[in-house]
């Protein structure tokens, strides 16, 4: 608690929930909309971690997981994470990618949503806690 703000307002208490936080974990391959994903986190101070390999995203412990799921083998290695960590999986593809979609919600996927649902959350998304790592 010694790095706890000692100004108390609202903003600064969220903030300092946030760095205390384990990071997002980001499985983003697509270079130009991870660097999206990455400029927010750091704008609104969310801690992250961004992995492009499946084999480091298996061994990496966190309580979120953010995944493009239009890649090859996404959302096979979010089912494989989820299952190893249990964490929250927040699931993103093109609206047209139906298939998807529906495997990823059939699967277990918290969160699915298509490319622009997602962008055009995507600050709402980095802030949100889930219920087990919330501070009391």
């Amino acid at each position: 608690l010694s790095q706890m703000p000692t100004r108390t307002a609202p903003i600064e208490i969220a903030r300092y929930t946030r760095r205390m936080q384990s990071p997002v974990l980001i499985f983003i391959r697509d270079l130009m909309f991870s660097s999206k994903v990455v400029a927010t986190a750091r704008a609104i101070d969310v801690p992250f971690k961004v992995v492009r390999d499946v084999s480091i995203l298996l061994k990496t412990p966190a309580s979120r997981l953010i995944v493009d799921l239009n890649a090859d083998g996404a959302l096979d290695a979010a089912i494989q994470w989820k299952q190893i960590n249990g964490g929250h999986v927040t699931g993103f593809c093109g609206h047209v990618n139906l298939a998807t979609i529906k495997r990823a919600r059939e699967v277990g996927i918290d969160s699915v949503m298509t490319n622009g649902a997602f962008a055009g959350n995507l600050e709402a998304i980095l802030q949100s806690i889930p219920a087990d790592d919330q501070s009391e």
